[in-house]
């Protein structure tokens, strides 16, 4: 069966059982939804999403332009491809037909060319190449018979395009877009296809031989095959080239190839149902995996090869193939208090509320100097400053961290079950006291993977106090006291410095509590 009936029959089967170099913090991810017909927006300041964008009928493969400023997303069904503006989350102009079947897509360096693989019936051994600054096809290629992952050389002079039912890899001269040399055989069934960063290898998966063949560009041959996972499908490469990301879509796993060496390093990493794209941010802190067979999106941190944080939830069927993570276009300041939503490097001179379908996010020395309160959407602070508290109640979500600074207070307080997302404070400072009050979110304060995120420092009091969800506290420097009272969600109170007293009295499901140091340690907690 080849890699399209066979996800057909996997949408089918979906719908009948029915019936997503600056910091990665300042990026968003755009995951194609193949049976929802849209894409989902994660912030992955916060890893919540922030908008979903209607497209074509069946998008599956994505590609972000370099500057960040369009995605582009290949609609199956339609035969088109819809360009999305994120500069305001939209899809702009009309769709641009292609031919059968578009599937994977890719950008050139420069960002003046995309190249659509066409892997449909009729002309499914095509490649169509669309200029961008008219957004319009100018010319065809002819290469295997379904054609799937496609990718672009970091110099942007060559473009290796996997098709399926050949087992070859073929290679066009972006020049002239033509196809250069003979067909490069590789494994069987070709579909993911990434280049390393100094353009000296190609990673290509093959669908039904479950490996990935390793082609040197110098000479268009095999050198290695590495074998992975079940039915891998999409392929990454870290920034720094050190490392090759495969998703196993029938494992529900992604291995982990060492380029210095072409072979599998470590366990496979659990992931979610049936992952298929895959994505690695521009620092290669983390990857995200689009996990089409339960509608999430998997997080994981590169410097420990484990899943952080809860699923996102996205729409149904993502599939996200190819380089789906894009900077928003980074603005100085909000224009008002009331109105941010955006990324902002910049300062504001003033307070700022954050309400629903907001996502406000400062990076990079961006301050606020006034209190920030939400009251819904998202909040994020990496390597940022409010000068005076941050308060978060009732509604949103929020990452604070790794870098933020908060003059004086940090309270967050009665946050819903609803709230989803995963809520952090980690690699902070806040120069007064932080309370956690009456929550019914998960919360993390703290990190218990300091490979990832840090602890805070706290200069005032920690209190933690009747909250009903998860409350993990790790690894903080609490300059007065830090107490724990009257929880009854999961705690967790490990490796804290507490100044005076440590209090951990009346908690229902303490998990652990040990490692930590003060003077005066009272009640649960050692």
């Amino acid at each position: 069966m080849n890699f399209r009936a066979f996800r057909l029959l996997t949408i089918a089967s979906f719908v009948t059982g029915f019936l997503g170099s600056a910091p990665s913090h300042a990026q968003n991810a755009y995951i194609t939804n193949s049976v929802s017909n849209n894409v989902s927006v994660i912030a992955t300041a916060t890893n919540t999403v922030i908008a979903t964008i209607p497209v074509g009928s069946l998008p599956v493969g994505v590609a972000a332009t370099p500057d960040g400023s369009r995605v582009y997303i290949a609609n199956e069904t339609d035969s088109t491809v819809s360009v999305i503006a994120t500069a305001t989350n939209t899809a702009i102009g009309s769709p641009i037909a292609v031919g059968s079947v578009p599937f994977g897509v890719a950008v050139t360096p420069d960002g003046s060319k995309v190249y659509v693989a066409n892997a449909g019936s009729g002309n499914g051994t095509t490649v169509s190449v669309i200029a961008t600054a008219s957004e319009t096809v100018i010319d065809t290629v002819t290469v295997g018979t379904s054609p799937h992952g496609v990718a672009v050389t970091p110099d942007g002079s060559k473009v290796y395009v996997a098709n399926f039912l050949d087992g070859t890899v073929s290679v066009i001269a972006t020049a002239t877009d033509t196809v250069i040399g003979s067909p490069i055989a590789v494994g069987s069934s070709p579909v993911g296809v990434a280049v390393t960063p100094d353009g000296s290898k190609v990673y290509v998966g093959n669908f039904s031989d479950d490996t990935v063949s390793v082609i040197a560009t110098a000479t268009n041959t095999v050198i290695a095959t590495v074998p992975v996972g079940s039915v891998p499908l999409g392929v990454a490469v870290t920034p720094d080239g050190s490392k090759v990301y495969v998703a196993n879509r029938s494992d529900g796993t992604v291995s982990v190839i060492a380029t210095a060496t072409d072979t599998v390093i470590g366990s496979p990493i659990p992931v979610g149902s049936a992952p298929e794209g895959l994505a690695v941010t521009p620092d290669g802190s983390k990857v995200y995996v689009a996990n089409g067979g339960n509608g999430t999106v998997s997080v994981i941190a590169t410097a420990t090869n484990t899943v952080t944080g809860s699923p996102i939830t996205v729409g149904s069927q993502p599939g996200a193939f190819g380089i789906f993570i894009a900077n928003p276009m980074v603005q100085s300041a909000p224009p008002s208090g009331k109105l941010c939503n955006g990324v902002y490097d910049g300062t504001f001179a003033g307070s700022i509320t954050v309400s629903a379908g907001q996502s406000c996010v400062f990076v990079n020395g961006g301050e606020v100097r006034g209190n920030i309160t939400v009251l819904g959407g998202n909040l994020g602070l990496i390597g940022a400053a409010v000068d005076v508290s941050v308060t978060v109640d009732g509604g949103g979500s929020f990452t604070l961290g790794p870098g933020a600074t908060i003059g004086v207070n940090l309270t967050i307080a009665n946050l819903p079950a609803s709230t989803t997302a995963n809520n952090s404070v980690c690699g902070s400072t806040v120069r007064g006291n932080l309370t956690v009050n009456n929550n019914a979110a998960a919360i993390e304060i703290g990190s218990n993977a300091p490979l990832v995120c840090a602890g805070n420092k706290i200069g005032g009091n920690l209190y933690a106090q009747a909250n009903t969800a998860s409350v993990q506290i790790f690894d903080n420097s609490v300059g007065n006291n830090a107490t724990a009272l009257r929880n009854t969600g999961p705690l967790d109170v490990v490796g804290n410095k507490v100044r005076n007293i440590l209090q951990c009295v009346g908690n229902t499901m303490l998990i652990m509590g040990g490692g930590n140091t003060a003077p005066i340690k009272q009640g649960q907690c050692s």
